[in-house]
């Protein structure tokens, strides 16, 4: 685990004269590729989001970063080695903390596996456990707790042999340990995105499923029990084009489900479902995007209870734009009618933006998370968008940009390497207990300007550098030096 150092951000500031209170949309920018996968609520009104980020490790890295109600952040860590790691959801449980699921490359069994890590509220590491074998690559994408705390992952394994996806699923207790893993196999590309809690030990799990006997791509809901046995599944969708669901939700006594069709790679349309636990389809839509557009694809959808609407994340494309520009767009969903309630806001900046989690907070309100490709940063940054769900999108938002850094609290370093001197002018000595260590060395900006393993007493040559601030990561610390 290593704190990452330093945070540009950009804060975009909406008018709360028709948001709810605490409402707040921030995108947090890094140097690199930042994505925001998922969040969750703690007990105190604050977050905790999930992601993906380049920025600070040069290959992928999972990370979390705490912020509180109003969205300023708290803390930031990231996990992982030297390959690709990354998170795509965290869950919160009093008095248990913080887990996560993902995929690893640097820890895993084999190229890529699934992974499952349990950290405090405070982002320590606990426990970490990885998933799948050695000849196949796991990613995990969507997870639930169970009832006794374990956590039930769904997601896709891909086999090394005959490049098939299967639907993968498994089991993993609150103390990291894997109590059953399952492939729903079959030919063709078969991988699930979403699992929800129906009751108790049951739940329903969607996603694509290839239909061998007519050729056709096929998107599914299915349920299950704690132990991963199938009780029924629904294929779904047209003769016409491949289909997904990306994301379920359970509104009241039912299962709506959001996706999409794919005529070509350059049109698709939305997809809506209604389901009943017994899996029979009670509403069934496909549609262009509401506002419009040709292009659209349904990523997310929460369900609000107290005012008894759906919350729906869609990326539309931007027809006066590039080919995958897409804009993300949030709009709310009647759900009695299940009809568009004609109130939608647009995150759209040139690239790819789109919603990545919905999720209904404890006042009512809603926070989304996602990517946003910020013109003066490039890359993609974090967004996180919390909003009242009783009230309209405003029309127009505010636009600031702090241009500073934001360091990490003093009080979450480690200090068990130094350096001397500090400042220094054209070398310094590194002090350190036990084994030989990896370092790397950056720049203020975050350019690498050295990397290598270091022992205790060896002199740092930097004579040819520029005088400012470097940060050096030695495995997992990070400490700033000056250069004079």
């Amino acid at each position: 685990m290593r704190i990452l150092n330093t945070i540009f951000i950009c804060f975009l500031l909406l008018s709360c004269v028709s948001f709810g209170q605490n409402a707040f949309y921030k995108v947090y920018s890094g140097l690199g590729y930042d994505v925001g996968k998922g969040v969750a609520e703690l007990n105190d009104s604050s977050y905790v989001v999930c992601g993906t980020s380049t920025s600070w490790e040069g290959s992928a890295q999972a990370f979390l970063m705490k912020v509180d109600s109003l969205g300023n952040r708290q803390w930031t860590f990231d996990y992982g080695g030297p390959e690709s790691d990354g998170a795509s959801r965290v869950l919160y449980k009093e008095n248990l903390g913080l887990f996560t699921i993902g995929y690893t490359n640097s820890l895993g069994l084999g190229d890529y596996n699934g992974l499952v890590m349990h950290m405090s509220v405070d982002g320590a590491l606990v426990w970490e456990s990885k998933l799948g074998s050695d000849n196949a690559w796991e990613f995990l994408y969507d997870a639930v707790f169970v009832e006794d705390s374990s956590i039930i992952c769904v997601g896709e394994s891909q086999s090394l042999l005959d490049g098939d996806k299967d639907i993968f699923m498994a089991r993993i207790s609150k103390e990291g340990d894997v109590l059953w893993d399952l492939k729903i196999e079959n030919s063709g590309t078969d991988y699930a995105t979403s699992i929800v809690n129906i009751e108790d030990s049951l739940f329903a799990v969607g996603g694509t499923f290839y239909c061998s006997d007519s050729l056709i791509q096929k998107g599914f809901v299915m349920k299950i029990n704690n132990q991963g046995s199938v009780l029924w599944r629904d294929t779904v969708g047209s003769e016409l084009g491949a289909y997904v669901i990306e994301d379920l939700a359970i509104a009241v006594d039912k299962i709506n489900a959001v996706g999409a069709r794919e005529v070509t790679i350059e049109n698709h349309d939305s997809y809506l479902l209604k389901l009943n636990f017994e899996g029979d389809v009670l509403f069934e839509q496909t549609e262009n995007d509401p506002n419009g557009e040709s292009d659209v694809i349904m990523d997310e959808i929460a369900f609000v209870p107290t005012v008894t609407k759906n919350i729906i994340g869609f990326r539309v494309i931007n027809a006066f734009s590039f080919q995958d520009d897409y804009d993300a767009n949030i709009g709310f969903f009647n759900e009695s009618s299940f009809l568009w309630m004609n109130n939608f806001t647009s995150i759209n900046y040139l690239g790819l933006d789109e919603v990545n989690q919905l999720l209904p907070t404890s006042d009512g309100s809603f926070i989304a998370v996602g990517q946003t490709t910020y013109p003066l940063s490039g890359g993609s940054n974090i967004f996180i968008l919390k909003a009242s769900a009783q009230n309209d999108f405003p029309n127009t938002a505010e636009y600031y940009t702090i241009d500073s850094f934001v360091g990490v609290d003093q009080s979450l370093k480690l200090e068990s390497v130094t350096f001397h001197p500090n400042p220094c002018e054209d070398s310094f000595v590194l002090a350190f207990d036990g084994s030989p260590r990896y370092m790397k060395i950056y720049d203020n900006i975050g350019n690498l300007m050295l990397e290598r393993e270091v022992y205790p007493g060896v002199l740092i040559d930097i004579s040819l550098y520029n005088s400012g601030l470097y940060y050096i990561h030695i495995n997992n610390e990070i400490n700033k030096l000056i250069k004079l």
